[in-house]
């Protein structure tokens, strides 16, 4: 029997991911800098609380929604994917099944409209979820629904329904974690970094070296693919598409994409409409 295991794109066994909440005006500086150092990621955007041009904040007020114009433009697909957080940003912990399909269906659909490609990611408002809020996300056609749980931990996730992101960008073990991820090589399952976060508090508290720091540290890595959610969970479901032998000898690829993976002590891949013999 021969066992496989998922490798990226280009035989890479890390990737990195970022995921921000809220769709708040200080995501174009941070997609500056995710330009600048080559980092992508996910925003996930509240479609009901963008503001028109002549909206006027309070004098020092940090939480400042995008204007609806500037959605689209700001978001660049080369850089970054975007996925639903909830029209209204309710807390989604004991609501009924209608409100919840309605949060979250009502952001997928104008999302979708206003962008023109299929949303099918998710972050959990606030927080708090319970079994309904899975099962209503996943009725609702989602493919991932990130938490705010911290694992601390870089492996693979086990789950995209309900997905634990790594820690937020002001856990006190960020650079720790990531100095640990680009040392380490993985055995068997690919590794995933995976930072979350609210880009208006780098403005708030006056921070924004932490994520520059982060940069420095992960970026420009060539054993690293740097991806969004999406891209990385499009790529892990068509690797889950492979059809091999009861013995693992022969694998055929059914879908698009070339896939990458570990057979033994071997780094492979295999061509769209390929089928191999290892």
């Amino acid at each position: 029997m021969v066992r496989k295991f998922m490798r990226y794109p280009g035989g890479r066994a890390k990737a990195v991911t970022l995921s921000y909440d809220d769709g708040v005006q200080q995501d174009m500086h941070m997609i500056e800098l995710m330009k600048q150092y080559g980092v992508k990621g996910t925003f996930n955007l509240n479609s009901a609380r963008f503001i028109t041009r002549d909206h006027v904040y309070p004098e020092g007020k940090v939480w400042r929604a995008m204007v609806d114009e500037d959605v689209v433009p700001t978001y660049d697909p080369s850089i970054c994917s975007v996925a639903t957080h909830s029209a209204h940003h309710p807390t989604l912990l004991n609501a009924s099944t209608a409100e919840i399909a309605e949060e979250i269906l009502s952001d997928r659909m104008k999302l979708e409209k206003l962008f023109g490609r299929v949303i099918r990611g998710h972050a959990i408002p606030n927080g708090p979820y319970d079994e309904t809020t899975i099962a209503v996300g996943k009725m609702c056609g989602l493919k991932y629904m990130r938490t705010t749980k911290a694992t601390g931990s870089y492996a693979y996730p086990k789950s995209l329904l309900p997905l634990d992101p790594t820690c937020d960008h002001n856990d006190p073990r960020l650079m720790t974690l990531t100095e640990s991820f680009l040392k380490e090589t993985p055995k068997e399952n690919p590794f995933l970094l995976y930072v979350w976060g609210h880009t208006y508090t780098f403005e708030g508290e006056n921070n924004w070296y932490i994520i520059e720091d982060f940069f420095k540290l992960v970026s420009g890595k060539d054993e690293v693919w740097y991806a969004t959610n999406d891209e990385i969970f499009d790529y892990a479901e068509k690797f889950n598409m492979l059809e091999c032998s009861a013995n693992g000898h022969i694998i055929s690829n059914p879908t698009d994409t070339e896939i990458w993976f570990l057979a033994g002590d071997s780094v492979r891949s295999i061509k769209p409409g390929e089928t191999i013999k290892i």
